[in-house]
């Protein structure tokens, strides 16, 4: 429990980002690109930033596209849960990420922590 809520911490990899993956139930997407949102709640634990990597159709991200950015929030480090929203503009959600994710949070923190994500078309 985290400030009297449940909530999933993630490790940074090798010092860098934390990740926590996401795939999409197939029956959610759209047969070819589709606008979404993402909603998460999370604990802002340390300083740093947020963001969400997603498949997506951007050509110059990593993988093709697979790893496309939304735009990225500041951690403060307060000790509080709070919701971010995050647009995910022409994702496609073809799986192409690691273990056949659809998209990922990016925590670039020493400690981070999820309590509860959302997706929605848009």
């Amino acid at each position: 429990l985290l400030a009297n809520r449940e909530g999933w911490f993630a490790t940074p990899f090798q010092g860098g980002a934390a990740y926590v993956y996401f795939a999409v139930d197939d029956s959610f997407k759209a047969a070819d690109v589709m606008n979404a949102t993402v909603d998460v709640e999370y604990f802002d634990a340390t300083p740093g930033w947020l963001g969400v990597e997603f498949d997506g159709s951007d050509t110059t991200a990593p993988f093709n596209g697979a790893y496309s950015r939304s735009e990225r929030i500041t951690l403060t480090g307060d000790q509080q849960w709070k919701s971010a929203r995050f647009k995910l503009d022409r994702a496609r959600l073809l799986n192409s990420q690691n273990a056949g994710a659809d998209f990922r949070l990016a925590a670039e923190a020493p400690a981070f922590a999820v309590g509860k994500v959302t997706l929605t078309r848009r």
